[in-house]
């Protein structure tokens, strides 16, 4: 367990520098927000931009994803509906999320990345959601049924 500050969203982890696999494989129960973690410290270590990028985009998803069928609408939309305090506000969450985890498929699939003056801004907003996501406990102690529920009822509330 590790224990959030909001000051310094740094995780207070022991031996968390000591690289291991062990959040790869699903019979170690590795939690949602410890696998996040892995991602945004490597991210934040990384200083490649598309290479940032597609570890905050595996960061959201594991904080958020409960399938692979839509996983960017998933993803986007349930950043947007934790976040979003007016709907213009989940409109641009939703956007930015969506626009980049288009990146991260690029990325991760070998292909080139087309020229975006806004890039490097979506980097920061990405870090700047997965600060404030992290500051969550629910959904993220749940199994994944309970997650798309909780979802759906926030939905639809």
């Amino acid at each position: 367990m590790f224990v959030i500050n909001s000051e310094d969203i740094s995780p207070e982890i022991e031996n968390y520098k000591d690289a291991t696999q062990d959040h790869f494989w699903k019979k170690n129960k590795v939690e949602r927000k410890l696998r996040a973690w892995g991602y945004i410290l490597l991210a934040r270590s990384q200083s490649q931009p598309p290479l940032k990028m597609m570890l905050y985009t595996m960061a959201l998803e594991s904080l958020l994803g409960t399938s692979t069928t839509e996983l960017s609408h998933r993803l986007a939309g349930r950043s947007a509906i934790m976040l979003g305090a007016t709907t213009e506000e989940r409109i641009e969450i939703y956007a930015t999320i969506k626009r980049s985890y288009d990146n991260r498929s690029t990325i991760a699939h070998g292909d080139l990345l087309k020229d975006d003056s806004n890039f490097e801004d979506r980097i920061m907003k990405v870090d700047d959601y997965l600060r404030k996501l992290m500051s969550f406990e629910e959904p993220y102690n749940m199994e994944n049924a309970e997650i798309d529920k909780f979802f759906i009822e926030k939905l639809m509330s």
